[in-house]
């Protein structure tokens, strides 16, 4: 049986933003979505744990692949992280794009250099994890039409500050794993993306001419990357 790919997508995104990519993969994926993507429930109170939870229930009930590669992109490689603990006898291999990998008893934001942690800190307490539409455009979707980066900003959706904020309990995966920086990113600076592949044991680190949304802006050259890592295994 081929090896599958897991994609998990990042904060205000859903599976949706995969859709351009997944056309160009000739192996067996599945897309999971964070925590009720499909209904109007409030999550604000949901830990990071409720997200690794869902995230986990959805990979249960695949049964196109044995085995998986996981890619997370951005805070999706926080629950990525988990799994491969959780799933280890499943993840041949870790993928993270244009990701902070927190280590046991970090979080996600605490990759941040102080500064930058000290705003989105204020930030999210003041007015939340969905930011204006302008912003959301500035800087995920700078690269991106201006019609695709309009369907970004009007299709994010609002996170659970503790997705941000509780620290993982995990360590980071020891397994084979790929690290792609983006190297048009305004969200997170390639320089905090190299420190983060540097963190990483057995990892290989490739490159993509983007912004944060690569499987937006170049799918085709994103998926080749992600598949010529998932056919080592």
């Amino acid at each position: 049986m081929k090896t599958g790919i897991v994609l998990i997508h990042g904060a205000g995104l859903g599976g949706w933003i995969w859709r351009d990519m997944v056309q160009y993969l000739d192996l067996p994926y599945q897309v999971v979505n964070f925590p009720f993507r499909d209904s109007n429930t409030k999550i604000t109170n949901l830990r990071l744990s409720d997200y690794c939870a869902e995230i986990h229930k959805q990979i249960m009930k695949c049964e196109e692949f044995s085995h998986y590669v996981v890619v997370g992109h951005s805070i999706g490689s926080v629950p990525a992280i988990y799994l491969t603990k959780q799933q280890s006898d499943r993840v041949k291999g870790f993928v993270a794009l244009s990701s902070l990998l927190p280590s046991y008893g970090e979080s996600f934001v605490s990759q941040l250099p102080l500064v930058n942690r000290v705003i989105l800190s204020t930030v999210i307490k003041l007015k939340g994890t969905k930011p204006p539409p302008d912003i959301i455009k500035s800087s995920i979707c700078n690269d991106l039409e201006e019609d695709v980066a309009e369907m970004v900003a009007s299709s994010y959706a609002t996170e659970s500050p503790y997705l941000f904020f509780d620290p993982s309990k995990c360590e980071l995966p020891q397994i084979p794993s790929l690290y792609i920086k983006t190297k048009r990113d305004k969200d997170i600076p390639t320089g905090l993306q190299q420190k983060m592949a540097d963190k990483l044991d057995s990892c290989s680190v490739d490159s993509i001419n983007t912004g944060h949304l690569p499987m937006l802006s170049q799918p085709e050259k994103l998926s080749i990357k992600i598949q010529n890592f998932a056919k080592l295994f």
